[in-house]
């Protein structure tokens, strides 16, 4: 079952479960005021352990690829200084989940998902993907993402619910014409 508003809320990048909690747009702007934020890499420079862009990633790889410690990242949270995770409702694991292109950009990647996904869809498909609109992209990699099933998208420590899974799924096709 799709749940409209659940989709419509993950493809937003910065859209945040707590009302009325502004975020900005490249957290590394606000690394001089807050502590542990100005030892973040850009985009370019993050290393989440070979998941795609549409991929996900628990807090364990997360916090690997940032060089913090797990618990700073349960501090983020909580303060809203990282992008919204994915619900936890959707897994059978109790940690928090965060979709990869979020994380780019909360890291201060400015590009629209699927241009984010295009580069890695290329080496998959070829120059085909070249001329796919924005809506086509994200409805290929979120069929390639059904066609692969879960352990395409399960890094270690993270347990999909099928319909979690589903709903995963849904997002990605859901995310083309979502404005950073």
């Amino acid at each position: 079952m799709k749940n409209s508003s659940t989709s419509s809320t993950l493809c937003k990048p910065h859209s945040s479960p707590t009302e009325g909690a502004a975020q900005p747009a490249d957290i590394r702007r606000t690394r001089a005021s807050s502590t542990g934020l100005h030892h973040l890499p850009s985009p370019d420079e993050l290393d989440l352990a070979g998941q795609n862009p549409w991929g996900v990633v628990g807090t364990k790889i997360l916090a690997k690829a940032l060089s913090v410690d797990r618990a700073l990242l349960n501090v983020w949270h909580y303060r809203t200084i990282l992008p919204p995770p994915m619900p936890r409702k959707w897994f059978r694991t109790n940690t928090l989940v965060f979709r990869v292109d979020h994380i780019l950009a909360w890291l201060g990647d400015t590009r629209e998902p699927h241009e984010i996904w295009r580069p890695h869809l290329r080496k998959i498909y070829g120059d085909q993907t070249n001329d796919l609109s924005g809506d086509e992209v994200c409805r290929l990699t979120a069929h390639l993402v059904d066609l692969l099933g879960r352990g395409s998208a399960t890094p270690e420590g993270i347990n999909w619910k099928d319909w979690g899974f589903n709903e995963y799924v849904l997002s990605l096709a859901s995310t083309a014409g979502v404005m950073r």
